[in-house]
């Protein structure tokens, strides 16, 4: 994706969601390019604004333990994004079907990247500085989008909509709580 469709398709869904999950809905087969055109440069960006950061206004990279740190936090800000979500595609894939979902593998993928736009824009502010942290309350917004969105998309009938989206926050947090447990462990 060029740069002026990946703003396009950011202010889209942040501004439109109804539409644009419509819009998004129609689409086919683009798994593949939403991953390496959408997802992976807003994680790079994440990781690259978290590197910045560290460097200008943390601890900086003049000791061991500077670049040990440095690269750590930047490895974070990469993969937590993507970890994110192929764990939540993982997660409404499987419980998509417990709950009578009808929609495809690589949906699920594309409509989580798209949900988590205002996320990931959060984080990129906020991985500057850490007096910027305050701006991740925008990413409860993505919140939001998966609420509209996610469980419409994935084809789940109305009545069980909502057990489907809490199912799928509770597993998200258990799922983020266990990776930051495991991966400093995971690092050394």
């Amino acid at each position: 994706m060029k740069i002026e469709e990946i703003y396009e398709r950011a202010i889209a869904i942040m501004s439109r969601p109804g539409e644009t999950w419509e819009t998004i809905r129609t689409e086919n087969g683009h798994a593949v390019q939403v991953l390496k055109g959408y997802l992976l440069p807003f994680s790079l960006l994440i990781g690259a604004t978290s590197l910045f950061g560290q460097v200008m206004f943390g601890t900086g990279i003049g000791t061991w333990a500077g670049i040990a740190d440095v690269t750590a936090t930047v490895l974070f800000s990469f993969f937590t994004p993507l970890l994110l979500v192929f764990s939540l595609f993982m997660l409404s894939y499987l419980l998509g079907d417990f709950f009578g979902g009808t929609a495809k593998p690589g949906h699920h993928i594309v409509w989580f990247s798209y949900a988590f736009t205002p996320l990931y824009l959060a984080d990129t502010f906020s991985s500057l500085h850490w007096t910027f942290s305050w701006m991740m309350v925008f990413g409860l917004y993505s919140s939001y989008l998966l609420w509209t969105g996610i469980p419409y998309m994935c084809g789940i009938p109305a009545g069980k909509r909502f057990p489907f989206f809490v199912m799928i926050l509770l597993l998200t947090c258990l799922s983020l709580i266990l990776f930051y447990w495991l991966a400093p462990s995971l690092l050394l």
